[in-house]
């Protein structure tokens, strides 16, 4: 009797430890978040403001931290440029006139991630932004010349989701759309990125 005892005591100890490798395996053989990953990331694209026409250039970065598997904190950074310049002469009076745009976006939320055994992760964030442009006029010509600076500030919804595709399991591709509504007394305006970066993580 003490035999069999001994024997399924041995069987179970077996099965216990089996089943924890094989947790332990399929926790090695999956790819996205962990508690306690740390991410970092950057990237390029464009970027479209409404009222304005196409895309402008953008850099964007940022870092995540794993609290589960699927779920994580994020902060992130924007910035992009938009510039228009036009001139004309008229009877021998010219005038030259251009802006620049300058965009900065700071932000971060909660992001929803689709861990899995495949190299494709995907993912979504809500979250809120402090969203910032700085306009630069320059007036230049026979008769009048002359630089104008003007800023505004304002809170934003920030939105968006994309697409990791791991390389290794540490490094890979991330490709992104980042949607900014601003609010309160200075919103109403929207901003939408597209863009592909490059992203490193620990675990």
């Amino acid at each position: 009797m003490k035999s069999i005892t001994y024997a399924c005591a041995l069987v179970c100890l077996l099965t216990a430890a089996l089943s924890a490798q094989n947790d332990k395996t399929a926790e090695k053989t999956s790819y996205g978040m962990k508690a306690g990953t740390v991410m970092g990331s950057a990237g390029f694209g464009g970027m479209h403001f409404s009222g304005s026409s196409g895309l402008h250039p953008a850099i964007v970065g940022g870092a995540d931290i794993g609290i589960h598997k699927y779920m994580a904190v994020f902060v992130d950074g924007g910035y992009s440029h938009a510039g228009n310049s036009a001139s004309a002469c008229v009877y021998g009076y010219c005038l030259s006139a251009g802006v620049s745009d300058h965009f900065y976006s700071v932000g971060g939320g909660f992001e929803v991630v689709g861990t899995n055994r495949s190299r494709f992760v995907p993912y979504g964030r809500i979250g809120a932004a402090y969203a910032s442009i700085a306009e630069h006029a320059r007036v230049g010509g026979n008769l009048v010349a002359g630089h104008y600076n003007t800023t505004g500030s304002a809170p934003a919804v920030l939105a968006g989701g994309g697409l990791r595709t791991y390389i290794s399991r540490h490094i890979g591709i991330d490709a992104k759309v980042t949607m900014l509504r601003t609010v309160g007394n200075y919103g109403g305006g929207t901003a939408i990125a597209p863009t592909v970066g490059v992203f490193f993580q620990t675990k």
